[in-house]
């Protein structure tokens, strides 16, 4: 029942947020003149036009993106234990298809659960490093957002207000949650105590879920990387986001109707970021190209552009693609491991 309930809220937040996006970006329009394809281009009428030859370089971008997901995890990992590249390639290419398609976030528990069933890392402890992955991510985008916010253009527009608000939003959540991490790790006893209590002032049953997740990955914290693995993940993490937003970039260069600075791409990239922290649909319909289009009108793209509808379907598309196709490759090659049901396999690694 539980799990029910979060598809039928995912779906209903999608439904949303669907009628959100087609309020200002209209998906009948994209095929009212129908659909022509022109040598390498595909067009409809005279209202856009898209050229196919940018998918290449798109597509590519992802997959150096998935890569850069995949070695960015191997320093956080490194202390915990020895992780074949295979394993970890084969791990995260499920897990980030999981992630993507489930809803409410779901897939975050799906790397950890299936590392546990191929090596001696416990998952309580790989769980730690997905913690730490997301409270670094969200430090990052939070802060790129906020150095956005100083070059956008428009800053009178309702959807400049709205950013900012998602941007301090962000920036508190996530501060809030490394100072959280932090004294965990160096005071577990009384920062549990500490935010028991406060926690009870609001609601004692949630308090209680929330303290036991915690519980559960604590022990994993005292096996988080030193100083010198924690750098390398950084510097791959600074990588893989400078790369998400240049992806972006590309992408729009086969709209010549669009014309979005590079600039702009990394601020539609923060805006799906913020916008994740929303409890995500399955294959967040809706959602992502609800707030990837959020930062367009600032930059003099009219609301109602067809050419920047199709721009965010397409990059929504080749996120789904490219993230599904690895994980069913993974999973036609081994049905056996690529599976989240639980099994005592799994179990008993979870709390050796």
């Amino acid at each position: 029942m539980s799990q029910a309930l979060k598809w039928l809220l995912g779906l209903l937040v999608g439904g949303v947020f669907i009628w959100l996006g087609a309020a200002d970006w209209p998906l009948a329009t994209i095929f009212e003149h129908g659909l022509q394809l022109d040598g390498h281009y595909v067009r409809s009428g005279a209202s856009w036009s898209f050229d196919l030859v940018y998918l290449a370089p798109y597509c590519a971008v992802l997959t150096v993106i998935h890569f850069l997901r995949v070695i960015r995890w191997y320093p956080l990992l490194r202390p915990l234990g020895h992780v074949d590249f295979g394993v970890l390639n084969r791990v995260s290419g499920l897990g980030f298809m999981y992630l993507f398609l489930l809803p409410f976030r779901l897939g975050e528990l799906a790397r950890p659960l299936l590392l546990a069933r191929e090596t001696d890392i416990r998952m309580s402890a790989s769980l730690a490093t997905i913690v730490v992955e997301r409270v670094v991510d969200g430090l990052i985008v939070s802060f790129v957002l906020s150095v956005v916010l100083f070059f956008l253009p428009g800053q009178e527009q309702a959807a400049f207000t709205e950013i900012r608000i998602g941007a301090y939003a962000a920036l508190a959540v996530f501060t809030s949650a490394l100072i959280v991490l932090t004294a965990t790790a160096l005071r577990p006893d009384s920062t549990l105590r500490l935010l028991e209590r406060l926690g009870n002032l609001v609601s004692a049953g949630l308090t209680r879920k929330v303290l036991g997740l915690i519980r559960t990955f604590m022990d994993g914290l005292a096996a988080l990387p030193s100083r010198r693995h924690f750098v390398d993940f950084l510097g791959w993490s600074m990588l893989y986001w400078a790369l998400n937003g240049y992806g972006y970039y590309v992408l729009s260069l086969g709209f010549a109707s669009l014309h979005i600075p590079l600039i702009a791409a990394y601020a539609m990239m923060c805006c799906v970021v913020v916008g994740m922290m929303l409890p995500n649909p399955p294959a967040n319909v809706g959602v992502y190209w609800y707030f990837l289009l959020k930062p367009l009108t600032l930059y003099g793209v009219a609301t109602g552009d067809v050419a920047a509808t199709v721009f965010g379907l397409v990059a929504w598309l080749g996120q789904l693609i490219q993230q599904t196709l690895f994980g069913v490759w993974f999973a036609a090659k081994d049905p056996a491991r690529s599976s989240l049901r639980t099994d005592d396999r799994a179990s008993a690694a979870s709390g050796r």
